[in-house]
């Protein structure tokens, strides 16, 4: 009977979760519907790219069929649906998946780097914690998913 090292035991068990977190996010979550946009909160951060290509960042105030009133460090700022090219928020889900596959990823490369040093008798136990720790730090990186995006001039 074959025995597995702990480290490709604790590999193989973080897979199916992976997985299971990325069948949840959906496919695209980018739409061209500004009625989608009503579905942010006053609040939240928000972050929106106009056409010109400045971003503004900051939390919504207010939504209407027109514009979208953004509170930013200075003050407020009123941006017209027809500058919009396009409407981001903070999305919690991409941030798991990506953290996860970074996880993974950092404890995969160890194994593969020394396939055999398991065999020799030698571990790597340290090393796949290591590479798992650092690929943990993919989930600092902020993710947004696109909530509104504006046609193409």
């Amino acid at each position: 009977m074959a025995r597995y090292a702990p480290a490709r035991l604790a590999l193989v068990s973080v897979l199916p979760f992976v997985i299971s977190v990325s069948a949840v996010l959906p496919a695209s979550a980018q739409t061209s519907s500004w009625s989608s946009a009503s579905v942010i909160e006053p609040g939240s951060k928000v972050q929106v790219e106009l056409y010109d290509t400045r971003v503004v960042k900051g939390r919504a105030v207010s939504i209407t069929p027109e514009l979208i009133v953004v509170a930013v460090r200075d003050g407020e700022r009123r941006v017209p649906r027809t500058e919009v090219r396009r409407l981001r928020v903070p999305s919690i889900p991409k941030r798991i998946l990506f953290g996860a596959l970074g996880v993974f990823t950092g404890a995969l490369i160890p194994v593969l780097a020394c396939p055999y040093c398991e065999n020799e008798g030698h571990s790597i136990d340290k090393q796949v914690q290591i590479g798992a720790a650092v690929g943990a730090l993919v989930f600092l990186i902020p993710q947004t998913s696109t909530v509104y995006k504006g046609p193409k001039r």
